[in-house]
Formats: C-alpha cells, sequence, structure tokens
C-alpha cells in the first residue's frame, strides 16, 4: 500500500522540475558565453533565474501549491549544499533562511521582468541580481540573457499542462540552444 506522501510526490513532480532548472543552471553555456561568473554566487543566481521563471509559469496556469514544492525542494537542496561545502550544523539553518529571502527578492524582480514584457526591466533586473550590479558587465552579456529569459518564458508557455510533469525537460531556447548543439 502506498502512502500519502508517496501518492502526493506522484501527483505533483516538484522534485523534477526543480532539478530540471539546476540542471539547465549548470550548462557550461552560462559561464562561456553570457558572462555569469562560475563560482557559487553565480550558480545561485542562475538557479534563482530558472526557478522563478519556472514557478511563475506554474503559477500563470493555476498551479499554485507548485511555488509551495518546489521552493521547499530548493530549500532542502541549499541545505545539503551547504553541508557539503562545510558549513557547520549551526549556522546551516541561517545561510538557508538568507538564502531563501534572497530567492525572494530575485523571484520578485523576475515577475516584474515577466509581467512588464520589457528587455529594459529584464536587464535592470539580471544586472542587479545575476550580475550583481557589476559596473563591468558587458551589455552583450545582458542583451543575451535577457533575450534567453524571454525565450525560455516563451517555451515554457507553449507546453501543455502535461509536459510538467516527472519526465520534464527544460526546453532549449535561443540563444543556448545555438552553442548546446556543439
Amino acid at each position: 500500500m502506498s502512502s500519502m506522501f508517496e501518492l502526493f510526490r506522484k501527483a505533483k513532480p516538484f522534485e523534477p522540475l526543480y532539478f530540471a532548472c539546476v540542471e539547465r543552471a549548470r550548462a557550461p553555456w552560462f559561464y562561456l558565453h553570457a558572462g555569469i561568473p562560475d563560482e557559487i554566487a553565480g550558480r545561485f543566481e542562475l538557479v534563482a533565474l530558472h526557478v522563478s521563471i519556472m514557478i511563475h509559469e506554474l503559477e500563470r496556469r493555476g498551479f499554485r501549491d507548485y511555488g509551495y514544492g518546489i521552493t521547499e525542494i530548493m530549500y532542502k537542496d541549499f541545505d545539503r549544499s551547504l553541508r557539503e561545502y562545510g558549513v557547520g550544523d549551526l549556522s546551516v539553518g541561517k545561510k538557508v533562511r538568507g538564502m531563501a529571502e534572497a530567492f525572494f527578492g530575485r523571484a520578485k524582480a523576475y515577475g516584474q521582468a515577466i509581467e512588464g514584457q520589457d528587455d529594459g526591466i529584464w536587464c535592470e533586473a539580471l544586472h542587479r541580481n545575476l550580475f550583481r550590479d557589476d559596473d563591468q558587465v558587458k551589455q552583450e552579456h545582458l542583451a543575451i540573457m535577457a533575450q534567453y529569459a524571454v525565450a525560455l518564458l516563451a517555451a515554457l508557455r507553449s507546453l501543455d499542462d502535461g509536459d510538467f510533469g516527472k519526465d520534464f525537460a527544460m526546453p532549449l531556447v535561443a540563444p543556448f540552444e545555438d552553442s548546446s548543439r556543439s
């Protein structure tokens, strides 16, 4: 007999959706072609970007509890990652709370960019968060990432509700797809 928890997990594929975001965020393309710093902060920012876009789209479809489920998986992953990096047990909770607050700030900024449907808003949000207000960031990198974010959102919007299941794979979009094929 299946437990209620198992039935719940099968009905709502939070882990596959979250880990599809993580897998995409780890793609070398971002670090090689879009100027994202290949460091812990850069990886966090890319996960935050992808999860924010995913949750926004799922909530637009009426899947309100998906945001909560995905962020719970994300927080557990943050906890696990911090422990792997050797952060002590006493400070892990405080660091995860800080990361959660940072994520919600990013999600709000990216939500405003999505709602505004404006490349300028995207560039501003990406500059502030993904590139951490770096005055040396190349405008082409901001433009590439804004183009990518808008294309990813459009690709997610083109999917059927049933595509957001346990076999979910993040769609390939331009300009990401151009270098992913080689």
